[in-house]
């Protein structure tokens, strides 16, 4: 409910800035332009999409409020970077002559927002969870030693609406699914993943405080504790529906990039022929839900001559627990145009075609060879509980750059917590990931 209100609220300070705007602007009148109902819709969207990818919505963030007001500052920094180039490509010359209509307007919109959402909503959530009734009491899971630190913590924070208590049977009278907080001491990463599987319960919220997750580098925290960062993991409550209106998403998407690029096909398909011989697509046999085997797609970017001679089965280059997730070839075995295709991640774009068969989604862990699954350990496992993905948590924060139990983690987390919004916000994360070639190898 927090986050309706927060949407509902912001909805109406963006109306009333644009009505302040034009009063400002044209001296008491409010003169209606043809504009202004297109400019108002354009910046209450693209608001509302930009703040829920920055995780404004998530009230827990008021326990940082520097990050707050820098989220809000990032996110309307996108959103006039999007209105101007909007506004250069469809040639809005009505609104280009009045830039300081909307210089104004922006200008309030951002005062009202650092006022109400910085300062107002703050007083008023505690006094909104005690009217309705809707703090979330969470049992403490963790060491003794730190409970009542925690506890005190989230007192003095009201307008987090979470209680934290030891009392395993409390407001089990009343029906309530609790909430959980584990703060865990574990040392390795499968430890952390077991702690969080063996104190959530079915269907409820847990969030976890773990020193890991200060090597994991995702930037999604919503608190600290003594340098100790805060993650909470949600059960998707319509999880069917989710994974419907995300298979959905998979088709149109796929379909719709497949048409786009096919010219671009055609130009990579003749490069990769021209620069050596050999296939134009790589097919390899990789795992997906519940383990079931499948053919992967990729455009061939070594040569032929290794391609070839690669077992499907050469355990030397699956799985290596220690090291990293997945050993890269030899770059002698890469061809001049596949090194380029890798940087890209151009090398993926067949696996369109995989999703749209259902093999594989847009957004989940990386589909492992079965040489790989054989040397799981069981905690890997779980990563077979959804379909793989072209992208996802360890392409958009590790890629070629994480050692495997951190990326076996982090993909863990996608698994936790498995969402359409998740899906969309990895999907739009991916984007900057990949023209930077960040990680790519």
């Amino acid at each position: 409910m927090p986050r309706t209100i927060l949407i509902i609220s912001d909805a109406v300070i963006i109306a009333g800035s644009c009505v302040i705007a034009l009063l400002l602007r044209h001296h008491g009148t409010v003169p209606v332009p043809e504009y202004w109902w297109t400019t108002l819709a354009f910046f209450i969207v693209s608001v509302i999409i930009t703040y829920a990818y920055y995780g404004l919505y998530n009230h827990y963030l008021y326990t940082q409020r520097f990050l707050l007001v820098f989220r809000i500052f990032k996110a309307w920094s996108v959103i006039c970077l999007a209105f101007i180039v909007n506004a250069l490509v469809l040639n809005l010359s009505s609104v280009s002559h009045d830039m300081g209509f909307i210089a104004v307007f922006v200008a309030v919109s951002l005062i009202m927002q650092f006022f109400v959402r910085v300062l107002v909503v703050e007083k008023l959530l505690p006094g909104y969870f005690t009217v309705t009734g809707s703090v979330r009491t969470c049992r403490y899971v963790g060491p003794e030693s730190m409970y009542r630190q925690i506890a005190d913590f989230f007192a003095e924070r009201p307008f987090t609406g979470l209680r934290i208590c030891k009392d395993h049977d409390t407001d089990r009278q009343s029906g309530k699914l609790m909430d959980v907080f584990l703060y865990s001491t574990a040392d390795t990463f499968k430890d952390l993943y077991e702690d969080i599987t063996s104190s959530r319960v079915n269907g409820s919220t847990i969030h976890v405080a773990s020193s890991l997750f200060n090597q994991l580098r995702i930037e999604n925290e919503w608190c600290s504790i003594e340098g100790v960062p805060l993650y909470t993991f949600n059960e998707a409550k319509y999880r069917k529906v989710s994974d419907g209106a995300s298979r959905i998403m998979d088709i149109i998407i796929s379909v719709m990039s497949l048409v786009l690029l096919a010219p671009f096909f055609v130009i990579i398909s003749i490069a990769i022929k021209m620069d050596s011989r050999g296939s134009i697509i790589y097919k390899q046999k990789r795992c997906g839900l519940d383990g079931r085997i499948f053919t992967f797609y990729k455009f061939r970017s070594m040569h032929q001559r290794v391609v070839s001679a690669m077992p499907e089965s050469d355990k030397e280059s699956a799985l290596n627990i220690s090291v990293s997730k997945e050993v890269t070839p030899s770059q002698k075995c890469v061809t001049d145009v596949g090194r380029l295709l890798r940087w890209a991640s151009i090398d993926e774009w067949p696996q369109l075609l995989n999703v749209i068969k259902g093999d594989m989604s847009l957004v989940g862990p990386r589909p492992h060879r079965p040489a790989e699954v054989a040397l799981y350990e069981e905690w890997h496992r779980d990563r077979l509980l959804v379909k793989q993905g072209l992208t996802g948590m360890w392409q958009v924060y590790g890629r070629g750059e994480m050692p495997c139990d951190k990326s076996i983690f982090l993909d863990l987390m996608y698994v936790k917590n498995k969402s359409l919004g998740l899906d969309i916000r990895l999907l739009l994360k991916t984007i900057p990931v990949v023209i930077l070639g960040k990680g790519a190898y």
